[in-house]
C-alpha cells in the first residue's frame, strides 16, 4: 500500500490525516475550505493505491478529487459507505499530489 491517510479527531473536529508508509513529503488540510492535499514521492517499501480516509462529518459523501499526475495516468475509486478513497497514481512520476474537497468545492490550485 502506498499511503494511508486517516481521520483525526482533534479538537472534535473530523478530518483527513497523514498515517502511514507512503515516503509523504507535506500534507495540508484547510478547515474555510476543507481542502486536504497530500504530496508523497515513490518508494521502494511501497507499492499499490494510496488511501484516504474521507470523513463524512466533512465531506458528507461526496467528494471533488485532483491529481498533479497528468490526465488519463490515474485513477480513484472512492466508496462513500465506507469512507474510503483509493487512488492509483502513474508509476513513471516520482512525485504525486493529491488534493480532495467536498463535491462542487474550490480545488487548490
Amino acid at each position: 500500500m502506498s499511503g494511508v491517510y486517516t481521520t483525526s479527531t482533534t479538537s472534535g473536529d473530523a478530518r483527513p490525516h497523514q498515517n502511514g508508509r507512503a515516503l509523504t513529503t507535506a500534507f495540508t488540510y484547510d478547515e474555510g475550505t476543507k481542502a486536504f492535499t497530500v504530496t508523497f514521492s515513490k518508494s521502494q517499501y511501497a507499492n499499490g493505491d494510496t488511501v484516504i480516509s474521507i470523513p463524512d462529518y466533512q465531506y458528507h459523501g461526496s467528494i471533488s478529487v485532483q491529481s498533479s499526475d497528468p490526465d488519463g495516468r490515474w485513477s480513484y475509486i472512492f466508496d462513500p459507505a465506507g469512507g474510503l478513497l483509493h487512488v492509483t497514481v502513474d508509476p513513471g512520476q516520482q512525485v504525486h499530489t493529491i488534493s480532495v474537497v467536498p463535491y462542487g468545492g474550490l480545488l487548490p490550485r
